[in-house]
């Protein structure tokens, strides 16, 4: 947490409205988040604002930028960007406000995975003519970009896999690789878009996405492999979704590699961004073993 008292969390608020020309505070409340610490603050004349202090790895600088990328290139419900400060004179790390964006959190009782299907798709198509705008650094080989991260993230949650599951997973990983095109089609990925990062208008209809903190440039099919881990049950209708409006070139096996990929980060970056990692594998590892299984099955590679 950045604060131990609230009177004092609230003053550094107030100084925070006041510097970036905000008005006054009116009132702010907690938002239970990731690896931000969120504060809604609203003014005195009923303005809203969203502020994300980072908790760990400061991710601020690339995901403001991404709200500038979006906000200034394409026409998709996201928050437009107010400020990002990071002269660490108000609290302790670099953080930005965006606009506050009225909407219910989704949760279980909606099955909402059609329209992120389509809302994906918006995504990349959106982002797709205007990648050269794009701010930040990127990769130079997408396929070489992915190896190292697989090998990076291998190397981190192997203590926290059984040796069969990772020599599996590294094979394949390493066997497959002629798939991942060198240079695809690019497009801004989401990266971890899940239910818990759209918003639902009172139609339960998507309205809002929010959360852009691993947002990087790449593979179009990556980012819909990566929806899969945290909607397997709803897969089939993500993909529908995803396809309703446009042809696509679909690759089974790659699409199965990228969750693979995917799913090595998940688990390796949870070794470095939470405090307790070894309960967010575990519960990861059912559904590695279900792509594992998938591999064998379709690809009949029983040898591996």
């Amino acid at each position: 947490m950045e604060f131990c008292d609230e009177r004092e969390f609230e003053q550094k608020l107030v100084l925070l409205l006041k510097r970036h020309s905000l008005k006054e505070l009116r009132s702010w409340n907690y938002i239970p988040g990731g690896i931000h610490m969120n504060v809604c603050l609203e003014n005195t004349q009923g303005s809203k604002y969203f502020l994300k202090i980072p908790r760990w790895q400061n991710l601020s600088h690339s995901e403001f930028e991404v709200y500038q990328f979006l906000s200034l290139n394409t026409k998709l419900p996201v928050a437009k960007p107010i400020c990002y400060d990071n002269t660490l004179d108000i609290f302790l790390k670099p953080y930005f406000v965006v606009e506050y964006l009225e909407g219910k959190s989704c949760d279980f009782e909606y099955d909402i995975s059609y329209q992120m299907g389509k809302f994906l798709r918006l995504l990349h198509d959106e982002t797709e003519q205007v990648v050269d705008k794009w701010p930040c650094p990127s990769y130079e080989n997408w396929r070489e970009y992915l190896l190292l991260l697989a090998e990076k993230n291998l190397a981190l949650c192997k203590p926290f896999i059984d040796v069969k599951n990772w020599t599996i997973t590294k094979h394949i990983i390493e066997s497959s690789a002629q798939l991942i095109p060198e240079f695809p089609k690019t497009v801004l990925l989401h990266r971890d878009f899940k239910s818990q990062n759209v918003l639902l208008s009172c139609n339960s209809d998507i309205c809002a996405i929010v959360d852009f903190e691993w947002a990087h440039l790449g593979d179009s099919l990556f980012d819909l492999a990566s929806t899969e881990s945290y909607l397997s049950k709803a897969q089939y209708n993500v993909l529908s979704g995803y396809f309703s409006n446009k042809k696509f070139d679909f690759c089974e096996k790659l699409y199965c590699l990228y969750n693979l990929i995917n799913l090595v980060h998940v688990m390796g970056r949870a070794t470095y961004v939470l405090d307790s990692p070894f309960y967010f594998v575990m519960m990861k590892i059912p559904y590695l073993r279900k792509l594992l299984c998938r591999w064998s099955e379709i690809y009949d590679e029983s040898n591996i």
